[in-house]
């Protein structure tokens, strides 16, 4: 007569992990990673702070979503500039609701 299989003894199905293990962390949808080779580095900072200066001049207060969807560079890099033009004093930050706007001084 063959054994029953018992809890202990059944073996997860294919893509699933064992009972007491943990899943592995789900990889997050990045738009524009940074690369280990390619870190933060001045000039490209320098240069998205240009980008982001360039289009709220063109565009008026813009909220940091919209700057991530509509500028080529990485999000990574958007924050630094941010941070480069918020520490030169050239940006102002107006809270609209739950938003906050970024613009230009």
């Amino acid at each position: 007569m063959p054994k029953k299989k018992t809890a202990a003894t059944k073996t997860p199905a294919a893509g699933t992990p064992a009972a007491g293990t943990k899943s592995p962390p789900k990889k997050a949808a990045a738009k524009k990673a940074v690369t280990p080779a390619k870190l933060l580095s001045d000039s490209e900072i320098g240069s998205t702070a240009g980008n982001v200066w360039c289009y709220l001049s063109d565009n008026g207060p813009t909220s940091l979503a919209a700057l991530k969807k509509n500028l080529p560079d990485s999000n990574d890099f958007i924050i630094a500039a941010i941070g480069w033009l918020a520490r030169e004093d050239k940006l102002d930050f107006q809270p609209t609701g739950r938003t906050l706007k970024i613009a230009l001084k």
